[in-house]
């Protein structure tokens, strides 16, 4: 079992521990929760490729959350650094029966942000569990462009979900999401009026420029409008 006097290293030199060294350490019942959070990091850092295995085992035990992380948090932040490599045993933990645990792997596909993850994350962003949902849609933003069309069409939902891709389209701030958000605040302008009231001006800001850059190229209405009412709602704040 790793020691206090091992912290230090695990947080200055996580490199100096060999992958054996750590997964042993990380599955030691005895280990503190704090321990394994800069386990679970090392890994990360200097061997998430034979970490996945163990950091999937993370996942699928109960979390332990801690101020502003947790080891969740954490491990599926490892295994983005594993990569594609990954993305087989998440997808399986993204079908658990455990809201947790597809929450976790909705996390980790954010994580490891591949095209590949975006049919899963999709149908995590139709989960009845609304912390599951909220972090698919979180998952959509960092996959990217590719993930678009996927979230174009949730915006045709009739729950919380189609607020949760705007809210994704906006975080992602590419130009390709511009349409898609113009035409749903064409469709749900009071929906979309209260989410930018209550979104921090700084969230806004890069979304703020692709409308500005839009409306450049073609000076449509719709989005002038938006525009208009997201400079004004930031003055606001």
């Amino acid at each position: 079992m790793l020691g206090q006097e091992h912290l230090t290293r695990l947080m200055s030199d996580p490199c100096s521990f060999s992958a054996e060294e750590l997964i042993a350490a990380l599955r030691d019942k005895n280990c503190r929760p704090e321990f394994r959070w800069y386990i679970i990091k090392a890994l990360g850092s200097a061997h998430p490729i034979e970490g996945i295995k163990p950091l999937l085992d993370v996942l699928m035990a109960s979390d332990v959350v801690f101020a502003d992380s947790s080891l969740h948090r954490i491990a599926a932040w490892a295994l983005g650094r594993a990569g594609t490599r990954a993305l087989d045993g998440v997808r399986d933990l993204s079908k658990s029966s455990f809201s947790y645990q597809r929450l976790a792997a909705a996390d980790a596909l954010g994580e490891i942000g591949d095209p590949a993850g975006v049919d899963e994350l999709w149908r995590l962003l139709l989960d009845s569990n609304k912390e599951v949902k909220l972090w698919a849609a979180l998952g959509l933003a960092k996959v990217g462009p590719s993930s678009l069309p996927f979230l174009a069409k949730a915006l045709n939902e009739n729950d919380d979900t189609a607020l949760l891709a705007f809210d994704a389209i906006v975080t992602m701030a590419h130009p390709d999401g511009v349409p898609a958000a113009v035409s749903f605040y064409h469709r749900q302008p009071d929906q979309v009026r209260i989410y930018l009231k209550a979104v921090p001006r700084a969230k806004l800001e890069p979304f703020r420029r692709c409308l500005e850059d839009e409306l450049k190229k073609n000076g449509s209405e719709d989005v002038q409008h938006l525009l208009h009412i997201l400079k004004r709602n930031s003055v606001e704040q």
